[in-house]
């Protein structure tokens, strides 16, 4: 009964987009970003030990088998971050080569957000070097298709995010994740491809924001697949 109803989250956002185009096939996209969040929307959790005692219903709401609710609720104060994006990309009839870069940092965040609430769910627990939580702050892609024939082409997606940081401030090391693969069209309504996924069988956790069970299991989950093979064959008609 005491938390009030949650209201939608709310963003400003200033945006400058600025290309140039070196060659016909030479170009530079630039993205510029300032954002200004508001009515931050946060969860919110009551439990107890169910082997001491065991919550009631609220309203239609049954608590879960650990004996607690989750709820949404709005946080006081405001955060504000800028970031931007720039794209080198290379193109001809038979090549495209994109090669972007990715940054977003924390300009100021309210104090209350870190006083009584540990930075909510989009900051990490540092007050004096506030940073996003469970975000990659600097994030490189690379993405490459090359038709090297009339019959074949050969595809190739790198992505490497620098580190992150958990719910509880850890800085994380990232990683470089990697697909590649190479397509053969010997008939018009015909095309096999062979892909490998996750090329350098990445293993280290994926970004998470929280899990249940303290701050020995909060920097990150194994989402990420090992290294993987795959043929696909299409045939249209």
């Amino acid at each position: 009964q005491n938390v009030p109803e949650a209201r939608p989250e709310t963003i400003d956002t200033y945006e400058l987009a600025v290309g140039y185009d070196f060659t016909d096939h030479l170009s530079l996209n630039t993205v510029l970003f300032y954002n200004i969040v508001k009515n931050i929307v946060d969860v919110g959790v009551i439990f107890t030990d169910p082997d001491e005692y065991a919550l009631p219903e609220i309203g239609t709401d049954e608590p879960g088998d650990w004996s607690g609710y989750f709820f949404f609720r709005n946080l006081p104060g405001i955060i504000r971050n800028a970031g931007g994006e720039i794209t080198l990309t290379y193109r001809r009839d038979f090549l495209s080569i994109a090669l972007s870069h990715a940054h977003v940092s924390v300009v100021s965040a309210s104090d209350e957000l870190f006083s009584e609430f540990s930075g909510g769910m989009y900051l990490s627990d540092n007050q004096k070097h506030p940073h996003h939580r469970a975000y990659p702050e600097d994030v490189s892609r690379l993405n490459l298709s090359w038709h090297i024939s009339k019959h074949w082409r050969l595809l190739y997606n790198h992505l490497y995010y620098y580190y992150w940081y958990s719910p509880f401030g850890e800085r994380v090391v990232g990683q470089h994740v990697a697909h590649t693969g190479v397509g053969y069209t010997p008939l018009q309504n015909l095309d096999v491809t062979l892909e490998v996924k996750n090329v350098f069988d990445s293993e280290k956790l994926w970004p998470m924001n929280s899990n249940a069970g303290g701050p020995d299991i909060s920097n990150g989950t194994p989402a990420l697949e090992g290294r993987s093979f795959w043929m696909t064959v299409t045939y249209r008609y």
